[in-house]
């Protein structure tokens, strides 16, 4: 067990900081009058723990915890980068400012209004592993995305629309990159142009066969039956293509509905560009290029030298399949150092330009007499702090933070599996304050049996342990619960979690005695007896005053000199109750800091998303027909456009129109097996009425009765049938007369 005791004021100190456990004071001699001064220290575990703090609602567990464990983590002489949960944007107005001059680079990513916020494309990974050739590593980035929007725990009968739904996602997305790279054009590659594919070509409908102008298909289906055999997006794409008109619509609604939270324009902004490269929060030194495709699984060396030219460090790396070579190291470099990379004897050296300030690399070739391509090196002694502003008024972006947390999670490990030792170079903190009320990530409970082998270490925040079962069940919840190393109650109100603390924290042994006296005194017995009692009562447990808590380590069997010890817990009471931060901490952490004087770095909030905008004209090449409608519904949707603006009610009417077309293409899949129960018998009269009707006027139907039967399978509308009977005004007239029955929905009855 390792735990430091370190001062609750400014200085730094040595190694890594870690969660509180344990407050205490000191008097120490002074130079001033009266001499003496009392002094704050903490005890703090610093090795690679989880934590699970429980805390109701205004316990002040942000203020006993989370921000004395944010002050530590940046203080010490290895600081760790830190993932932050922060619902109210709190902690991130608190810290924002101390931890950049305390050499962090901090960022924002803020689910409550994206132009406010740090840049993330969730596609970025996707990308790189395609370019890389890492095919296997791409699809599962892109599974591990579309879970994460479409997987419904609760969705019984209408799972199957969830899972088409992502199936087809992950064709559009892998179609999309395929076009983009292949183009040129990567930077397009967006989860706005995913769901502009959907609305541009999955509305727009053909005939596919001359001979049946009926018999119709819109042109996102068509683009994915054309693609190539083998094609990976054709495959994924494949089964909603094959889906019966209903099901599509069922499936197209939830695409949309999840997506299109994508398209709003702040959002689409901020997802189409990125500020950060996940990897670098804890891997902040690393390098990749590419190399020939022969060199595939052999090793190459790469040295760095310093300015004298002297030897820093020899690394020594296999190249992966396509040529590519990536290499996280930890060297400390400095503006002017080179870097000479070799195979046997060809090699190519360059000199090192390192910007201190914007963390920009420059290498200058020097020699060059072995291919090396798209050379690129990120060198940064900046820690990372990121904070996760998820508001708590408006879920519609959470899925957001999901993914974020996924992929980071995702792509440090990956990374971990390249170096020695397969554990992060910085150590990584994940502080999750209100993790009950995040949305589930994915695989969490394996996140936290493995994850602190690897140097992330997560911080749990909740208010009971209900939350924990209530988001992952029982079975995952227990697994989540017992990987935390330390678990701490500031406060609870819920009588199970108390019970449970309770039984954990022990008995102890009172002893007790009875005097038992005959009728007349004339002789007495006493009985002793022991009594096991618990040590903390629920009811005291639950009446915990502000700074007490319980701390249960089960698994610290060592002292700091390496001796067996009991885990007993700690009771925080009295001289060890937890200060407060704003009690002290309140000129470098100040939760009441206005929202206009923070800093936060936008890049995307002037992207003009016109620029990023595909032209899907260009994707139609296998029909003339295609083309064709298509140009039709984009000049359809122009004139439109044109008469907006000039009459407001005629606006507000066409603006309904189309809400409520767009409500008729995409219905939710409840509402649409709803629907479907409510009008399927209703349907099947009025098909068989027509059906009768046709089979009654065959002759006089003559030719157009094989088209007639065609419009009553594909439900034609009145218009439709009309073009057919205006020749004959006495069969136009019957069947007028049984349409309004129909449309009356009077019963039908066969004649005959």
């Amino acid at each position: 067990m390792e735990r430091k005791k370190y001062k609750s004021y400014k200085p730094s100190f040595p190694g890594y900081g870690g969660i509180p456990i344990s407050h205490v004071y000191k008097w120490k001699r002074s130079k001033k009058f009266p001499f003496i001064e009392k002094k704050g220290f903490y005890f703090i575990d610093r090795t690679t723990s989880h934590n699970i703090i429980v805390g109701t609602s205004r316990s002040a567990k942000t203020q006993a915890i989370v921000i004395p464990m944010i002050d530590n983590l940046s203080r010490a002489e290895k600081q760790s980068s830190i993932v932050v949960n922060d619902p109210k944007g709190e902690l991130y107005a608190a810290s924002s400012a101390t931890l950049r001059e305390r050499g962090y680079n901090v960022y924002l990513l803020n689910l409550a209004d994206g132009s406010q916020s740090m840049a993330y494309n969730p596609l970025q990974l996707i990308i790189q592993s395609w370019k890389r050739g890492d095919i296997e590593g791409a699809m599962q980035l892109v599974n591990s995305l579309t879970y994460t929007l479409y997987h419904e725990e609760n969705a019984g009968a209408n799972s199957w629309v969830y899972e088409g739904a992502q199936k087809a996602v992950n064709g559009m997305i892998i179609a999309l990159i395929e076009y983009c790279i292949k183009h040129n054009m990567t930077e397009k590659i967006t989860l706005n142009n995913v769901i502009d594919m959907v609305n541009e070509l999955g509305t727009v409908d053909y005939a596919t066969d001359p001979d049946d102008p009926y018999d119709k298909s819109n042109v996102l289906d068509e683009y994915f039956k054309h693609l190539k055999q083998g094609s990976i997006a054709k495959r994924e794409f494949g089964s909603t293509s094959f889906s019966g008109d209903k099901a599509k619509g069922s499936i197209y609604s939830t695409i949309v509905q999840k997506l299109s939270v994508f398209s709003m324009p702040k959002m689409a902004r901020m997802t189409s560009m990125n500020s950060l490269e996940l990897k670098s929060i804890g891997f902040p030194k690393y390098l990749d290029f590419e190399v020939d495709k022969s060199l595939a699984n052999k090793r190459i060396q790469f040295i760095f030298f310093n300015k004298k030219k002297e030897v820093i460090s020899k690394h020594v790396v296999k190249v992966a399949f396509g040529g590519f070579v990536q290499y996280n190291f930890d060297d400390q470099l400095t503006d002017g150092s080179y870097l000479m990379i070799k195979h046997g004897k060809k090699f190519s050296s360059y000199k090192i330009k390192i910007d201190t300030k914007t963390e920009k690399v420059q290498l200058m070739p020097l020699q060059e007499k072995m291919p090396v391509r798209n050379l690129r090196m990120h060198y940064s002694d900046k820690p990372t702090a990121v904070f996760m502003k998820i508001p708590d008024y408006d879920s519609s972006n959470n899925a957001l933070a999901s993914i974020f947390i996924s992929q980071l999670y995702s792509e440090l490990a990956k990374q971990c599996s390249y170096v020695a030792g397969g554990k992060t170079i910085r150590r990584v903190h994940f502080i999750f304050d209100e993790f009950g009320n995040m949305l589930p990530i994915k695989d969490m409970d394996q996140l936290m049996t493995v994850s602190a082998g690897r140097n992330m270490l997560f911080t749990l925040i909740i208010q009971s342990y209900k939350q924990i079962y209530a988001k992952y069940g029982k079975d995952k919840g227990n697994t989540i619960k017992e990987n935390g190393q330390n678990q701490i109650l500031i406060k609870s109100t819920d009588i199970d979690t108390n019970k449970e603390f309770c039984t954990l924290i022990g008995n102890k042994t009172v002893e007790g005695s009875s005097v038992n006296k005959s009728v007349m005194n004339t002789a007495q017995s006493i009985n002793v007896s022991a009594d096991s009692v618990p040590l903390l009562l629920p009811e005291r447990i639950k009446d915990f005053m502000i700074g007490e808590s319980v701390v249960l380590r089960p698994l610290y069997r060592q002292d700091l000199k390496g001796r067996s010890v009991r885990p007993f817990p700690i009771f925080n009471t009295g001289k060890t109750e937890m200060r407060l931060a704003y009690t002290f901490l309140n000129d470098e952490f100040n939760p009441g800091t206005s929202p206009d004087l923070l800093q936060i770095d936008a890049p995307h909030a002037q992207l003009d998303l016109g620029s990023l905008a595909i032209n899907w004209r260009d994707w139609i090449t296998w029909s003339q027909d295609a083309l064709s409608a298509y140009d039709e519904h984009q000049q359809a949707d122009a004139s439109k456009q044109d008469g907006v603006g000039s009459d407001d009610t005629a606006s507000g009417a066409k603006a309904k129109q189309e809400s409520e077309r767009k409500e008729e293409e995409f219905l939710s899949p409840s509402e649409i097996d709803r629907q479907m129960e409510e009008v399927s018998g209703e349907s099947d009269r009025k098909q068989d009425a027509l059906f009768e009707f046709w089979s009654d006027h065959k002759e006089e139907l003559g030719e157009n009765a094989t088209m007639f039967r065609k419009l009553i399978s594909h439900g034609g509308t009145i218009d439709d049938f009309q073009q057919f009977l205006q020749d004959d005004p006495t069969l136009l007239a019957e069947f007028i007369e049984l349409w309004q029955k129909i449309k009356n929905k009077e019963l039908i009855t066969n004649s005959k």
